[in-house]
């Protein structure tokens, strides 16, 4: 890799920092609950993709987030998960789930999506 490349990505990093910490009016403030999540996981659970083990390996074995997932995806989980969505203000679903502000973005994403 070249120092360019380097720079390039450290540029990109910076810019999804940024994007995480100054969109004060996100997908999260509008979360609806826990309570909601588990319902709706519960109605999603039991389709099953070829990706199925990878997801639970990216997604921190969320069950429930793997569930919604694939219901919403089917055979393109995988390839959304790791795609920057403009719902999430141009993070991956991956880059959300080791943060609690960023999770409750991508779970309430997730509940909107037709």
């Amino acid at each position: 890799m070249t120092i360019e490349e380097v720079k390039v990505q450290i540029k990109q990093v910076k810019s999804i920092k940024q994007r995480e910490t100054s969109d004060e009016d996100g997908l999260e403030n509008y979360y609806a609950g826990d309570d909601a999540w588990d319902k709706f996981a519960e109605l999603c659970k039991g389709i099953r993709t070829k990706s199925t083990n990878e997801l639970l390996n990216l997604l921190n074995n969320d069950i429930k987030l793997v569930n919604v997932i694939e219901y919403r995806e089917m055979e393109n989980s995988l390839f959304w998960t790791k795609s920057y969505i403009s719902a999430l203000n141009n993070l991956r679903p991956i880059d959300c789930v080791n943060d609690d502000k960023l999770l409750k973005r991508l779970k309430e994403c997730l509940l909107r999506m037709d």
